[in-house]
């Protein structure tokens, strides 16, 4: 017995219906991983600020002498919001001469993100008692090796004049700035090396979710 068939559609026809059927697959797939791959790459973020010597030093360490960080968990909250920058948006799968095109774009800890959050209250060091506020964040970030108060330096040793108890500043001919192994600008500093080194994980992490379901 002999059987034949006869195609009724055109091959371009058949061939747009397979594009459509697979970006039907591909936009319901980036829809239902993009929450996932948002949760890790924050979990991420945040461990790998964490793992950064500024954390530590910002804790309970040189950095939370010298800037008088009175409240260590200043610091938790501070890397909580930074890692609340994660974002994904979603493009539109298309079919193009070249191939497919879209996905999602995921972003972090952009400029404007450090802009607003250096201006958050969490961001500073206050004294109401003496009428002043230190803007630690902007000065650990940004400042470089900026001389930022002159004729003072820090002096170690407990102190009930020291918000942190563990150092006071005191007159000086020189200028006080950042610890230079701690110093950064805006291209260079302890959240920019923290994405960077979180780079291999936060791939592999979107990779994994997209295959989970596929």
């Amino acid at each position: 017995m002999k059987i034949e068939f006869k195609l009724l559609e055109k091959d371009s026809d058949i061939t747009n219906s397979i594009f459509r059927a697979i970006q039907d697959s591909l936009t319901t797939i980036m829809t239902k991983a993009s929450p996932e791959i948002q949760r890790r790459v924050k979990e991420i973020l945040t461990e790998s600020l964490r793992s950064e010597p500024e954390y530590q030093s910002l804790k309970s360490g040189i950095l939370r002498a010298e800037f008088g960080i009175q409240y260590p968990d200043t610091v938790d909250k501070i890397v909580e919001k930074l890692s609340e920058t994660v974002t994904i948006d979603n493009i539109p799968i298309t079919f193009t001469s070249r191939g497919i095109k879209g996905g999602f774009r995921l972003v972090a800890i952009q400029s404007d993100n450090i802009s607003g959050l250096i201006e958050d209250a969490d961001a500073f060091v206050a004294d109401d008692a003496r009428g002043y506020k230190l803007p630690w964040l902007e000065w650990l970030l940004l400042r470089g090796s900026d001389k930022i108060i002159k004729n003072y330096e820090v002096s170690f040793g407990a102190s009930k004049y020291s918000r942190s108890g563990m150092a006071i500043m005191k007159d000086s001919s020189s200028s006080w700035r950042v610890p230079p192994q701690f110093a950064g600008t805006v291209k260079n500093n302890w959240t920019t090396r923290a994405v960077s080194k979180a780079e291999d994980s936060i791939q592999s992490a979107i990779i994994s979710t997209i295959e989970n379901y596929l």
